[in-house]
């Protein structure tokens, strides 16, 4: 009943520095690593389960998305688990919301819905005020992956998705897109999947994608696929970033840290890596999401089997994989 649910966009998120929040089952669990106590939220009972999770940058929110008749989303005091707001809109026609992310400030939350409409909602969510909504697929088969605001300038929003990857600037009551440039048509016209990204400073954002590259945005121009992309055909699923850079993971059990570098063209530089560690002869799971501890000494990792770890960035070169949940590292 409480093991990892893995089909959860963003399933882990650290609500303290040892306590970490996860879906398992009908619920989600807040978890005390250093005395394995656990707390609950509860899912609703004519819900079908969870299906994304968000937690604010102030740590005070977070919100839960479960699949019902029409997505919908319920917001919790993160400290007291009590819940605050329920969001829902006839307008979406989607039974789930894929992906969520608040605001700096936390008084905006994205939400976006899955097939068949592909809805993206901004959500003023303490008033339960739908403030701007828009498709962001053109059709039912091209998946939205991931939602995002900036960081410090909460009017712009990046969406990424199988060959999609658009930016939208949020005008009063709408989503207005923003043109993409020359070089992102093109891309498109190959049949790109972009799966995550994480926006850096100076008005930067990386993308990853399916085959393993990392694409360099400045402010939505493309600015380069990075050299140091693995580039390997093996997918990047998850991008943070943190004070030193960013980090990136994905197929094989791969974490990868990248920081930036004064070389000219090359922006980033992979300055680590570390590997998942399991038995001779198994198979090596996929890192699906990732949470960086607020000091950014850990960062706990989720695997496409269910299982949940964590690492120590300081100190370990190799990610251990844990029997279970409750065998955090």
């Amino acid at each position: 009943m409480f093991g990892l649910k893995a089909n959860v966009k963003d399933n882990v998120h650290y609500a303290d520095e040892n306590v970490v929040m996860y879906p398992a089952g009908h619920n989600v669990v807040k978890y005390y690593s250093e005395n394995k106590l656990q707390e609950f939220i509860n899912g609703t009972d004519l819900s079908r389960g969870v299906t994304a999770l968000a937690v604010s940058s102030d740590k005070r929110f977070i919100a839960v998305a479960e699949e019902s008749d029409r997505a919908v989303v319920f917001v919790y005091n993160l400290r007291t688990l009590y819940k605050r707001k329920q969001l829902a809109t006839p307008d979406v026609r989607s039974r789930v919301f894929i992906s969520m992310c608040f605001s700096s400030d936390s008084t905006l939350l994205l939400t976006q819905s899955g097939a068949p409409d592909w809805t993206l909602v901004c959500w003023a969510w303490e008033k339960s005020k739908l403030m701007a909504m828009v498709r962001t697929s053109p059709s039912s088969e091209a998946n939205i992956h991931q939602v995002s605001f900036n960081p410090i300038d909460p009017r712009y929003v990046a969406t990424t998705g199988r060959n999609i990857l658009r930016f939208y600037r949020i005008d009063e009551d709408k989503f207005t897109p923003i043109t993409e440039s020359p070089a992102m048509a093109k891309r498109h016209s190959q049949n790109q999947n972009y799966l995550c990204h994480t926006w850096l400073p100076g008005n930067r954002t990386v993308a990853g994608t399916s085959a393993g590259e990392l694409l360099l945005f400045h402010e939505t121009d493309l600015l380069t696929v990075l050299p140091s992309s693995p580039a390997d055909g093996k997918s990047i699923n998850c991008l943070i970033s943190f004070s030193r850079g960013f980090l990136a993971a994905g197929a094989m059990g791969i974490l990868r840290m990248y920081e930036p570098t004064d070389e000219p063209g090359q922006y980033y530089v992979q300055t680590k890596e570390f590997q998942l560690r399991v038995a001779a002869g198994a198979p090596t799971p996929t890192i699906t999401s990732m949470a960086l501890s607020p000091s950014e000494d850990q960062v706990a990792v989720t695997l496409d089997n269910c299982q949940l770890m964590q690492l120590s960035l300081a100190h370990a070169d190799v990610l251990k994989v844990c029997s279970n949940h409750d065998g955090l590292v």
